[in-house]
């Protein structure tokens, strides 16, 4: 009786290190895929998506994105600093196609906590409605460096 006491314990033991072991292999694996990274942004190429501006005529930067349809769907998605300034990364996504929208110039305004005196690189993607991807952002805009101070 003892003995079978014994091996069920060790027959018990030996299941929970394989069930450990299973767990954390699965954890390793699952890991790259939770993460998403850094947004990539990029100045090679145009931006080819609804006209975007930027108004710095208030004490904040206003990003103005003009869709060529109702419907779309806008946002800022962050707010990053960058050497000389920051950055702003906008999504924009089309209409859903299952539904008539009004063919009307739709304008857009994003607030950012950005002041009207620091410059602003604007950022953005256009992402298919129901996307997930991690798509780069393409420079869309920029606001005037000022001049140095001498």
């Amino acid at each position: 009786m003892r003995s079978t006491h014994r091996e069920r314990r060790e027959r018990e033991s030996a299941r929970r290190g394989t069930t450990a072991l299973v767990t954390a292999a699965a954890l390793l694996f699952a890991l790259p895929a939770c993460s998403s990274g850094l947004p990539v942004t990029t100045r090679e190429r145009a931006f080819a998506g609804p006209t975007i501006t930027i108004d710095s005529t208030g004490p904040k930067h206003t990003v103005i994105v003009t869709a060529p349809t109702a419907g779309y769907l806008v946002s800022l998605d962050d707010v990053r600093d960058r050497m000389g300034g920051r950055e702003a990364l906008i999504s924009v996504r089309p209409p859903d196609p299952r539904f008539v929208v009004a063919q009307v110039l739709t304008t857009h305004r994003l607030g950012t906590d950005v002041a009207s005196t620091t410059p602003l690189d604007v950022f953005a993607r256009v992402l298919p409605r129901d996307s997930r991807e991690n798509v780069e952002y393409v420079l869309a805009g920029t606001t005037e460096r000022p001049a140095p101070a001498n």
